[in-house]
């Protein structure tokens, strides 16, 4: 079973999350506030670690890059085949 490992300084596990969607794929950084960016096959999830909810979500083709902006307010999902801005 897929799980998304939260990790301190000394690399010893102190949260086990299991993801909003089970066919995740791919783990993005999403800021220091505790949000990862995950991705699947065809959509990628805002994902809140601390209160483990589901902040945002967009259908989208595999993403393969990330790049966010100096504020962390606008995010470019870079694919293969095309490109969105979030």
């Amino acid at each position: 079973m897929l799980q998304i490992l939260i990790k301190n300084f000394q690399n010893e596990v102190t949260k086990k999350l299991p993801p909003p969607n089970p066919s995740t794929d791919g783990m993005f950084f999403a800021g220091t506030s505790g949000r990862l960016l995950l991705s699947s096959e065809d959509r990628m999830v805002l994902f809140d670690t601390q209160s483990r909810m589901t902040l945002a979500e967009i259908q989208v083709p595999r993403v393969k890059y990330v790049v966010w902006s100096g504020d962390f307010n606008p995010v470019a999902l870079l694919s293969k085949h095309g490109e969105g801005c979030v």
